[in-house]
């Protein structure tokens, strides 16, 4: 629910700028910059510090049960979840989740965004029962709030999808990727990793090839794509969208993390494993290296007892 999180502090603000003194203002809007700044490059330790400082300031001003300390807390709590700190952060989206509810109501858009928060914890931590219950409710109250084709309801939906995916339920993953897909046109493309898992490798061509070509570098693509190459023996094609994900200029930790990882696929297929390892090593947001350990493709490097160091990341 990526463009309903954008609105974490700029919902702080407006609260902040009806009750607070100029400097006061001044001050959050720093900090919330900051963070944002922080977050968007993957520096998940300083934007912890700023959020934990913005907590201190939030609830001394406004008190432990107002909707801008709710704020606050799932800002911090999104900290701890990105660095992995996922019993914190827990902790911390129900403190947030029972203030909205008690003072916003249970059917608000800031409850949605931290059940769907939360439910990414549990997916994280293997809870797909729990996670799955969240995820519908925040997606209840989306559909009943904004309608059934807004925007954030698509992210939702996609947000679903990925669990029946990483749980491999295939057939519900592909309803909830095309539902999605309906609503926002860019979600079709996470169908291809599903395909990816599925051998789909001419489907996968059919969709990823004209985008790389219009010069689409996303990882999501590329990755897939050259699997699907290598698979149907053209290998030439496979190497010349490696030298692409190679060379694109990724900013966000994602980008890079998801170019490690097929990395680390594409030197394991040519039977180069230290520099496999050397890829995954490099890999910072923990639920990435946990897709990677339980890749079927990844299973002989992942069973070598002094690399699975590395699922205890």
């Amino acid at each position: 629910m990526k463009s309903t999180s954008k609105l974490i502090w700029l919902a702080l603000l407006i609260v902040a700028c009806a009750t607070t003194s100029p400097d006061q203002q001044e001050f959050l809007e720093n900090l919330g910059a900051e963070y944002g700044q922080l977050l968007r490059k993957g520096r998940y330790a300083e934007a912890e510090d700023v959020a934990e400082q913005a907590l201190i300031v939030t609830e001394q001003h406004f008190g432990p049960d107002h909707p801008a300390t709710a704020r606050a807390l799932n800002n911090l709590a999104v900290a701890y979840q990105a660095r992995g700190k996922y019993a914190e952060a827990e902790i911390l989206y129900r403190r947030s989740l029972a203030i909205d509810e008690k003072i916003l109501g249970k059917n608000h858009l800031y409850a949605a965004q931290t059940l769907n928060n939360l439910a990414a914890i549990y997916q994280s931590q293997g809870r797909y029962a729990d996670a799955e219950t969240l995820y519908m409710q925040g997606l209840e109250i989306l559909e009943l709030t904004l309608g059934k084709n807004h925007p954030d309801v698509a992210a939702s939906l996609k947000n679903l999808a990925g669990l029946y995916h990483e749980k491999k339920d295939f057939t519900s993953a592909l309803t909830y990727y095309t539902k999605a897909a309906a609503i926002n046109p860019n979600y079709k493309f996470k169908i291809i990793p599903l395909l990816d898992e599925m051998g789909k490798w001419q489907d996968i061509i059919q969709l990823a090839a004209p985008e790389v070509k219009n010069g689409n570098t996303s990882p999501s693509l590329l990755g897939p794509l050259a699997t699907a190459y290598q698979q149907t023996g053209q290998i030439q094609e496979a190497e010349g969208v490696i030298r692409i994900l190679k060379n694109a200029d990724y900013r966000k930790q994602w980008q890079k993390d998801y170019r490690n990882y097929v990395l680390a696929y594409y030197y394991l297929w040519h039977d180069k494993t230290d520099l496999s390892k050397e890829c995954l090593r490099r890999i910072m947001i923990p639920r990435y290296l946990k897709y990677a350990s339980t890749a079927s493709k990844f299973q002989k490097l992942f069973s070598d007892p002094e690399f699975q160091e590395l699922t205890r990341k």
